[in-house]
């Protein structure tokens, strides 16, 4: 009888070690910046990008993950895009717009995917047309960089700039 008890207690064992194994390993893959990416066509923002960061870890313990996913497509009068926020404390739709040029871009909050300015506590974080952060692809060592300087929107314990999204697809 005791050496079943003893068994068990030695699987759980493991089981915890493999659990805080994953979580680092998953936290240590999400605190990788994101690679260079080539420079698309001229003028076309259109596509997915992706930022996938980590922040550390909670005071109990649990990892501080981001996933945010910014959509961009053109339609008939310009172009609008979706930027979902996933991860620590937020799992958000908004609706946003973009101005710029083929080198860089503003994304503005217009409205969360209700259609609503205010979040689903009826606050008002973000005003209409206020800038959320800024990709820039700016030239580093002869490759090109998707840069991000974060504005309105600023995850916890990530730097105010840096290569942090990546071009998902088109």
């Amino acid at each position: 009888m005791r050496d079943s008890v003893r068994r068990r207690t030695v699987d759980m064992g493991w089981f915890r070690h493999l659990a805080v194994l994953l979580i680092l390993g998953l936290t240590a893959l999400h605190a990788v910046p994101a690679r260079a990416v080539s420079l698309q066509a001229p003028g076309s923002w259109d596509g997915t990008y992706q930022f996938d960061g980590a922040a550390g870890h909670t005071a109990g313990g649990s990892p501080i993950i981001y996933h945010y996913t910014l959509s961009i497509r053109r339609s008939a009068s310009a172009p609008c895009c979706e930027l979902k926020l996933e991860g620590y404390q937020q799992n958000e739709s908004l609706r946003c717009a973009i101005s710029g040029d083929r080198q860089s871009i503003d994304v503005a909050f217009t409205t969360y995917a209700n259609g609503s300015v205010l979040n689903i506590y009826g606050t008002a974080i973000y005003r209409p047309g206020e800038p959320l952060f800024r990709l820039a692809w700016q030239k580093h060592g002869g490759r090109a960089e998707l840069r991000t300087t974060w504005l309105a929107l600023h995850p916890d314990g990530i730097p105010d700039d840096g290569v942090f999204f990546r071009q998902a697809g088109r």
